[in-house]
């Protein structure tokens, strides 16, 4: 996949972040083990703090990936996209692909 860009030494080192940020599947299994909810230091039932690290995890690495600014399907050039933006392209293009 990586031979369809070309990336600059910044933009590689981005990718490889992207690629450590997806230590979100070792964080869904630490909570799927504990559950949702755990007890605190009292014995009170809190949420997991896991949770609050994920969604943490989450947002970087989606600033991560929009800050590459990869091109969509049959675009030159990419550019940066609010998650909004992204997501109608992606059905736009999904919409052109089905009509082809």
């Amino acid at each position: 996949m990586l031979g369809a860009y070309e990336l600059a030494p910044a933009e590689l080192l981005t990718l490889h972040r992207c690629c450590v940020s997806v230590a979100l599947a070792a964080v869904d299994a630490e909570i799927a083990g504990q559950g949702i909810s755990v007890r605190g230091s009292r014995g009170q039932v809190i949420p997991n703090r896991l949770l609050k690290l994920r969604c943490e995890m989450e947002r970087v690495l989606d600033i991560q990936i929009r800050s590459l600014q990869l091109p969509m399907p049959q675009e030159d050039q990419g550019r940066r996209r609010s998650p909004a933006a992204a997501a109608a392209a992606y059905t736009r293009w999904a919409n052109n692909g089905a009509m082809a």
